[in-house]
């Protein structure tokens, strides 16, 4: 999941992920330097569920560089 700024959904969208009955799961979260409580958000689910890992750059570089991450 490839987010910037995105606190306003963010909570909401990750809970519709991890309530999936699908065992087999893994959600990767790669802010783009959100300034925002992306950070936060993305932290705390990363912290309760272990299929969830949280990625964050520095600097704003764009979604193609996002994408690298996880690729």
């Amino acid at each position: 999941m490839l987010v910037y700024n995105a606190e306003r959904f963010l909570d909401e969208a990750i809970m519709s992920i991890r309530e999936q009955d699908f065992g087999d799961l893994e959600l990767i979260i790669c802010d783009n330097a959100s300034t925002d409580g992306t950070e936060a958000i993305a932290r705390r689910h990363a912290a309760a569920d272990p299929r969830v890992s949280y990625h964050r750059a520095e600097i704003n570089a764009g979604a193609a560089s996002q994408l690298q991450l996880v690729v």
